[in-house]
């Protein structure tokens, strides 16, 4: 009797061990690893870029959205966010006289992929570190009287920040500010004589992530 007694107990334990797998391995699975997301916010210029000497480039502040891919392994607080990004500028070009009526903007395209560091936390609120590198198309565009032109140029840039995340269940969202630097190439003269100008701003984002 106790054999028997035994054998069953063994069997039921196989079988539920049998069952409870397939839902362990279920969770493990269901685990979201991608996410997508998009954000927005306000854009501000630094440096040179906002300068408005001889050597600035008049850049006013202006805003920026975005939109994400956020590759999160479970359990792990390492993670990729590849995002696609718009800034766009105003100009200040003072008192000047001559250029009264002259409507001017900075645009930036930028493409980068970036590396997430989460801080562990319990609560609801996570810290993060952010940066990367990508590629960013600058782009001044001037317009007057119903005519306009623009000079532009694409050059590697990079980025870095900080933010903070706010767990709320399947969607999540985020407030964060990145430094992004990346150069521009002007033509001075029909001689071919560029001048390279440093292009800085950080971006305070709100997100949502899905």
């Amino acid at each position: 009797m106790t054999t028997h007694r035994w054998i069953l107990g063994a069997a039921a334990a196989v079988a539920l061990a049998a069952t409870a797998a397939p839902a362990t391995a279920q969770s493990i699975v269901g685990v979201r690893v991608f996410h997508l997301g998009a954000r927005g916010g306000v854009s501000v210029p630094q440096g040179d870029f906002a300068g408005t000497d001889v050597d600035g480039l008049n850049a006013t502040t202006g805003f920026n959205a975005g939109v994400l891919l956020a590759i999160t392994p479970p359990a792990l607080p390492l993670g990729l966010r590849i995002e696609g990004s718009y800034d766009r500028f105003g100009v200040d070009f003072g008192d000047v006289p001559e250029l009264d009526g002259v409507d001017a903007n900075w645009n930036i395209l930028s493409g980068t992929v970036n590396a997430t560091l989460a801080v562990p936390t319990a609560g609801p609120v996570q810290p993060y570190l952010i940066g990367g590198v990508g590629m960013y198309k600058t782009e001044l565009k001037v317009s007057d009287a119903g005519s306009s032109f623009s000079v532009d140029d694409t050059q590697v840039g990079f980025n870095g920040g900080a933010g903070l995340r706010f767990r709320l269940g399947v969607i999540s969202s985020f407030v964060e500010a990145r430094f992004h630097t990346t150069t521009i190439e002007l033509d001075l003269d029909e001689m071919g004589t560029t001048e390279s100008q440093r292009i800085n701003f950080v971006p305070v984002s709100f997100g949502i992530v899905f």
